[in-house]
């Protein structure tokens, strides 16, 4: 049997292998509503049985990545203790900390290191909610695009047209996070130490910005995986539209 491909289709505009994007896809998206119902393609309040099928299908697959994702992550060692998504200390804070530990005085670093990851951790279940916003914002035509798209073309489509608004939207719960775990005053401390204010900028917005853009990092590239996993298997799901759609 041919399976259905899953997920969003868009990629960020910088990958070259990305699938249709922005008006690109909307106007993939209408051409391939016409293959599947036969007809021509008319407003969402319209489309047909196979559409809708296939949005409510899309929403329950990335539902229940989401789901999956946020509780592989969101408890201790979800980052630190995962060698793929582990989040690395800034570049220039890390080649300081190699400098150091030749004299046995990394310590602080080692632990800014573990904070920062905890700070993600304890960021990923409160930020769900967000990851929920943004899968209630697919249109019909979008998802029938995506549904037909490549293993990892839902996820895509979400990093791609949601990336920047969600780095937003996890900024006030990484600073509280990371406020929390006691990096920001750690930062502080080594900074002051080391001499980092003498490189300009501020160490700890820079700090909060790394740690958003390597959680959300993690955070696509095990949605990524989960939704490879619905494509592949999606027997495995309780969900009879993530079966109908992607089963085929």
């Amino acid at each position: 049997m041919q399976r259905r491909t899953f997920l969003l289709g868009g990629l960020m505009a910088s990958v070259g292998s990305s699938a249709v994007a922005g008006d690109d896809l909307w106007s993939f998206g209408r051409g391939l509503f016409g293959r599947i119902s036969k007809g021509k393609p008319t407003p969402d309040a319209d489309l047909g049985l196979s559409a809708r099928l296939a949005d409510t299908g899309l929403r329950d697959a990335l539902r229940i990545g989401v789901d999956v994702v946020v509780n592989q992550l969101g408890v201790p060692g979800g980052f630190w203790a995962d060698g793929k998504i582990r989040i690395p200390l800034p570049g220039v804070i890390e080649r300081v900390r190699k400098n150091v530990s030749f004299f046995g005085l990394s310590g602080p670093f080692d632990e800014l290191h573990s904070k920062i990851n905890q700070g993600a951790e304890n960021a990923i279940p409160a930020g769900k909610a967000l990851l929920m916003d943004a899968v209630s914002t697919l249109s019909v035509v979008d998802a029938v695009a995506i549904v037909q798209g490549p293993d990892t073309g839902a996820t895509e489509y979400l990093r791609a047209r949601m990336g920047d608004g969600l780095a937003q939207a996890f900024r006030p719960l990484i600073e509280q996070t990371l406020d929390d775990t006691g990096s920001l005053k750690l930062a502080d401390r080594v900074g002051s130490r080391y001499g980092f204010s003498k490189l300009g900028g501020n160490l700890r917005g820079s700090l909060s910005d790394h740690v958003v853009e390597q959680t959300l990092r993690g955070l696509f590239y095990y949605l990524g995986e989960q939704e490879k996993n619905i494509r592949a298997n999606p027997f495995q799901f309780a969900s009879k539209t993530v079966q109908q759609v992607f089963g085929r």
